[in-house]
């Protein structure tokens, strides 16, 4: 049985142990958010459900699942609606998975589910109400994960493909979505450039690489580990995922000192802050980002805030209205 009907046959055990108000309340959270996040995960893999489920999933797969819940309900409005998601996915694993697989990863990674809440609030687009700020990459933080980044031995292909993405990110702020479609006749290496794909009429943007960030992008699409049309991809010659490289950038937090909790996302705000910073036009960084909606409101006004330093916000203003042609017409 393939882990479609599997998922489903599940769901329908699960439905007929829950009262009727659980079924209105838990049902469509499990069918709409969790079985579609899995499905996505591991479609293409050979790994049948007994397999992933007893030493697949992990805490990082009910977060993932999570951050497509709220980013993909338009009736999500707040963190109430987190804790019902993980109150609705603990129950089916303490009901079921947890039955069946009593030794599996997932149950001794995951401890209380709620603790999840902060986690997944923090690491979803849209902003929640009761949500508490969230935190932003710094500058010295930027620092010392750049200075590991050139410390690391791009010769070996798993490191090689960390530094270019996490570089990727730091500069354009793409979501892990773009990188992941990424494949390997987007980049040119003789020119130098990435082709990006947006969702509007306009379709694709060129982007001029710095010098340094494409030869490690020709390092990636030189190596032939994998027959495979993406370009970025695991050690295991599987495309690339936010639980991937979350993971890596949690470890690199720790080696380095790193004390708050970064994320991918914490690397696409700092990228997205200055190019608002550099005032290129909101509509401009979706297209290059595939960022949009309240993170990139919340990211412009952060940009702001940052700036609204009297002197500071005085001198970039003038500054770009001076570059107005309008303001050279009126300057004789």
């Amino acid at each position: 049985m393939d882990l479609e009907k599997r998922l489903i046959a599940v769901v329908k055990e699960y439905e007929s142990g829950l009262s009727d108000s659980l079924k209105t309340n838990y049902l469509p959270i499990i069918k709409n958010a969790f079985v579609p996040y899995i499905l996505s995960c591991y479609t293409d893999s050979d790994k049948d459900y007994d397999y992933i489920f007893s030493y697949l999933l992990t805490r990082e797969h009910i977060i993932r699942a999570g951050v497509f819940y709220v980013d993909n309900s338009p009736k999500v409005r707040d963190i109430v609606a987190v804790n019902k998601y993980l109150s609705a996915v603990g129950e089916l694993c303490r009901r079921i998975i947890f039955r069946d697989f009593p030794t599996c990863t997932l149950k001794s990674s995951i401890g209380n589910f709620q603790s999840l809440c902060e986690e997944i609030v923090n690491e979803a687009e849209k902003e929640l109400k009761g949500k508490a700020p969230q935190g932003y990459l710094s500058e010295d933080e930027y620092n010392r994960i750049d200075k590991y980044l050139f410390s690391l031995d791009d010769s070996q292909y798993k490191q090689c493909v960390v530094v270019a993405v996490f570089r990727l990110i730091l500069l354009y702020g793409f979501k892990i979505g773009v990188i992941s479609e990424i494949k390997r006749e987007h980049y040119d290496e003789k020119k130098n450039t990435l082709l990006i794909f947006s969702d509007d009429e306009d379709g694709t943007i060129i982007l001029e690489l710095p010098y340094l960030l494409s030869r490690q992008l020709e390092r990636v699409k030189n190596d032939n580990s994998f027959p495979s049309e993406y370009l970025f991809l695991t050690e295991s010659g599987q495309k690339t995922t936010s639980d991937y490289f979350d993971y890596t950038l949690k470890s690199i937090g720790i080696e380095i000192g790193i004390t708050s909790k970064i994320t991918i996302t914490s690397l696409s705000r700092f990228a997205l802050i200055r190019m608002f910073h550099e005032g290129i036009n909101p509509i401009i960084i979706t297209k290059i980002s595939g960022v949009k909606d309240t993170q990139l409101k919340t990211c412009q006004k952060m940009a702001y805030e940052m700036a609204k330093d009297k002197e500071n916000l005085n001198r970039s203003i003038n500054s770009k209205i001076r570059s107005i042609s309008t303001y050279d017409d009126f300057n004789f």
